[in-house]
């Protein structure tokens, strides 16, 4: 009786701990793409026009490599915000690409017959499916295939390069402009097969600060990590803090995600200056290497810094006037310029719910190429209140999306603790409130979370316990049945054997 006893509860344990392991293994669920960028040679010549300045600045695109088919097989997919579809196209690969697809060499490939469909970047396009492998984790250890993965294939309207080699667009942001043939973006994708567990996601470059629990050896191969389906719990796995905090997203005619921020300003011998002092939309567009914002806007800019420049000809203004009418500018300089850099003015952008003062100085918003300086950003005629800002903003600040709750969090990492050196004698109060704020929201969310696993070890522990005095308990009743049996056979039954006897004579 007590060995099937005891059998039983090592096998409710056995099955207590697979649910328990199970549980928080589904938890976990989050994919990893590890990203690098191109890094190609930038080729400006004398007297380009502002559209081909840009095109070239925007060269260098992060990409990340993924396996498709079977054997596996490599296609470099370029992250963009603009194109939200998951496609693989021919002629998109850039002049150095590690893509070695092809998809006829695959086992798994499967086309459909539907050709010649076209969107955005792609003609001649179909649907398609095959096995894709991703990363399930943060060490790049968890590898995973996807059988019977949809997603389409064609040729590139750009023509980047005609090598004939497929490499890929990985749309981020599950919305997309219109449902194209009934296919997903590939979060939206993931989450309805439960691949991950939330439609969250977020671009994080690696820092010399050591922010992001990642090996030593992956943070040298790469420059950040692109994470789908982050939850509340995964905070303290990929950072090393586990205060983010939230704000409502915003939404625009041009597809981007944005959120407002309430103050952009500057410094002017130590008297604020407002850019503007109301709601101003701020995007975050990762495909671009430069940032545009509105024409008002940029004139402040261009008043109270080039102005002096631009007069004594070390500074010049480039205008392209649109096929819509409207017009953008760019500042270009002459290396003479390079001294008097540091003096441009930080820029500041306040978010109340963050409390937190952003910043953007001269090291983010110049670049010198062939013996040019080029002013990173454009102003461009549009609505007012308006400021896209490329991946320059979310390299050094990041951030999660999340468009099925509508909101963009901020990871307010512990560097952020320390204000820099030039930012020390500035009065920004609302800076300083926002820091003592953001340390006393640290410090009650690290308690949180240390109150909680302290409780899930409490709650193990109280389990463990009961089942382990269920063990001994029913050691200790067969050790007394043992010797009550013992006791029993004892008994001297001579005596009620003959009165049994008499009773019957």
């Amino acid at each position: 009786m007590f060995n099937i006893l005891a059998y039983k509860n090592e096998k409710y344990l056995l099955y207590f701990f697979i649910i328990i392991f199970s549980i928080i293994k589904a938890s976990k669920n989050i994919l990893v793409f590890p990203f690098k960028s191109t890094n190609l040679e930038i080729k400006l010549k004398d007297n380009e026009k502002i559209d081909d300045i840009l095109f070239q600045l925007n060269k260098n695109q992060l990409y990340t490599s993924i396996g498709f088919g079977i054997p596996t097989q490599n296609i470099d997919f370029f992250l963009s915000i603009k194109i939200r579809m998951f496609s693989v196209l021919k002629n998109y690969c850039t002049e150095i690409n590690n893509s070695t697809y092809i998809p006829e060499k695959s086992k798994r490939f499967n086309p459909s017959y539907n050709y010649n469909l076209t969107y955005s970047v792609m003609i001649k396009g179909k649907s398609a499916e095959d096995s894709v492998q991703f990363n399930y984790d943060l060490n790049l250890k968890d590898k995973r295939y996807i059988n019977d993965f949809p997603f389409l294939i064609g040729y590139s309207s750009i023509n980047i390069t005609t090598n004939n080699k497929y490499c890929g667009v990985l749309g981020l942001y599950h919305k997309l402009e219109k449902e194209i043939f009934y296919f997903k973006s590939l979060i939206s994708y993931l989450k309805s097969k439960r691949e991950i567990d939330s439609y969250s996601w977020g671009i994080f470059y690696f820092d010399k600060e050591n922010s992001y629990n990642i090996n030593a050896n992956i943070k040298k191969m790469y420059d950040g990590d692109l994470i789908f389906g982050i939850k509340d719990e995964d905070y303290l796995n990929i950072f090393n803090t586990s205060n983010v905090i939230s704000d409502y997203a915003i939404e625009n005619g041009d597809n981007y995600i944005g959120i407002n921020f309430q103050k952009i300003f500057f410094y002017n011998n130590k008297e604020i200056k407002y850019i503007c002092n109301n709601n101003t939309l701020i995007n975050f567009v990762i495909d671009n290497n430069y940032n545009i914002i509105n024409t008002y806007h940029y004139n402040i800019i261009k008043e109270n810094f080039f102005k002096k420049y631009i007069s004594s000809n070390i500074c010049l203004e480039k205008t392209l006037t649109l096929s819509s009418g409207l017009k953008e500018y760019l500042i270009i300089c002459n290396p003479s310029m390079k001294d008097n850099l540091k003096y441009f003015p930080t820029l500041y952008f306040f978010n109340i719910k963050f409390e937190y003062t952003f910043n953007l100085d001269y090291n983010d918003l110049f670049i010198e190429i062939n013996n040019k300086i080029y002013f990173l950003i454009v102003g461009k005629d549009m609505e007012s209140n308006i400021w896209n800002l490329g991946k320059i903003f979310m390299k050094k600040y990041p951030f999660i999306f999340n468009e099925d709750k509508k909101t963009i969090s901020f990871v307010y990492l512990n560097k952020f603790n320390k204000k820099d050196d030039k930012d020390t004698d500035m009065p920004n109060t609302d800076n300083t409130d926002a820091n003592e704020k953001n340390e006393e929201n640290n410090s009650k969310v690290k308690q949180f979370f240390k109150d909680y696993y302290l409780l899930i070890i409490l709650i193990i522990c109280v389990i463990l316990g009961i089942i382990f005095g269920i063990y001994i308990g029913a050691k200790i009743w067969k050790k007394r049945r043992v010797r009550a049996n013992e006791l029993d056979d004892n008994v001297d039954y001579t005596e009620n054997e003959n009165n049994y006897k008499h009773i019957i004579n």
